[in-house]
């Protein structure tokens, strides 16, 4: 599962910032910075210029799913709350997110390099509890987190006050930025937009809110990828209609390593939809990625991907991490091994893009020679 989700759907009423500091910081060193970023992505992966609908319906695409029942799942559910032991909101607590976090996704650091946004202006689009902002604000960048769900915005705070970071945090929607145009040097999001009915109209928001040369970071989940093909749609499938045995909860749960009340979720699930359930590629693939209560996931080819860029951003790389082997016997063990960091960069489940957005073109002014 991917870390933050948060902030989807429609804008929220609220648009003050919760925590607000001083940005400070110089712009010399922010130019500076960009200029290494952009030397840095060579490679062009662009194709075409328009935000792009792949044809017919992709996996995972779901056209009955209102934005208000994924904006109260995504209020309710937030990364760590279920693994978490200390009290919520304490230093432990976070310590113990932070730790496992990076533990179960040691490529997060290697993909995002932090330290290279130091002195830029970086907004998070969907900041969750402000893990990944706790590490762009300690690397030195001028942090801004959003996210619609006032609990992780409180939690994102109270873990910025407690580490003593700069930073602010803005309750809104990554559907519709409350930022004036050409804001930020990176938008990063990681595991969002594939939780968005309009996932266009987030990659269009994206684009405006970045200034020329600025850089999107984002994360969807991989639609060819191990997880996806094997651990979600043969073995979780399998396992669901095990759970159309009287009594075999327990037993699925001792299997899976899930929560018994998870389990639960997936067998009400069954008895709600029947076969449909597991048959519909679809609403199996959005119950089946951060729990039986989420309502929407997306996954995601290259191709795909690349389509979803709007005109004047430039995919400039792509890369493929973490095989998510939880459900396997020895899996994290493996996971280790050379062979499964070989698979990882093939059949990952997290599919990362680097896009550029390209500078207006230079238009001579009428009557110049």
């Amino acid at each position: 599962m991917a870390g933050s989700r948060s902030g989807i759907g429609h804008p929220a009423a609220s648009r003050a910032p919760l925590l607000v500091s001083p940005s400070g910081g110089d712009g010399s060193h922010r130019r500076l910075a960009l200029t290494r970023i952009r030397q840095a992505g060579a490679r062009d992966h662009s194709r075409g210029t328009r935000c792009l609908r792949t044809r017919g319906r992709r996996h995972g695409e779901r056209p009955g799913v209102s934005s208000v029942r994924n904006r109260e799942f995504w209020t309710r559910y937030q990364p760590g709350f279920r693994t978490a032991r200390a009290p919520i909101g304490t230093r432990a607590f976070y310590d113990e997110v932070t730790a496992r976090r990076y533990a179960l996704e040691p490529h997060i650091p290697e993909v995002v390099r932090f330290e290279r946004w130091s002195g830029c202006d970086v907004l998070e689009a969907g900041c969750g509890i402000g893990t990944d902002g706790a590490r762009f604000a300690a690397a030195g960048a001028h942090y801004t987190g959003l996210d619609f769900s006032p609990t992780a915005l409180a939690l994102a705070t109270r873990r910025f006050e407690l580490d003593r970071l700069p930073g602010r945090f803005v309750a809104g929607s990554i559907t519709a930025l409350p930022f004036a145009d050409r804001s930020f040097d990176l938008v990063f999001s990681h595991g969002v937009i594939h939780h968005v009915r309009d996932t266009e109209a987030a990659v269009r928001e994206f684009h405006r809110v970045l200034r020329p040369g600025g850089m999107a970071l984002v994360m969807v989940y991989h639609r060819r990828s191990i997880n996806y093909h094997v651990s979600i749609m043969v073995v979780r499938r399998a396992l669901c209609l095990v759970l159309a045995v009287p009594g075999t909860t327990s037993l699925v749960s001792r299997l899976t390593g899930e929560p018994p009340d998870v389990v639960s979720g997936h067998r009400a699930l069954l008895s709600a939809h029947g076969l449909r359930y597991v048959r519909d590629p679809a609403l199996f693939l959005s119950h089946n990625t951060d729990g039986p209560a989420n309502p929407l996931s997306k996954v995601y080819s290259e191709d795909e991907l690349r389509g979803l860029l709007c005109d004047g951003l430039r995919a400039t790389s792509m890369q493929v991490r973490y095989l998510n082997l939880r459900l396997y016997p020895g899996g994290d063990r493996f996971s280790r091994s050379a062979v499964a960091r070989w698979l990882e960069r093939r059949l990952g489940w997290h599919l990362y893009v680097e896009a550029v957005k390209d500078a207006p073109p230079v238009v001579a002014s009428a009557g110049r020679a």
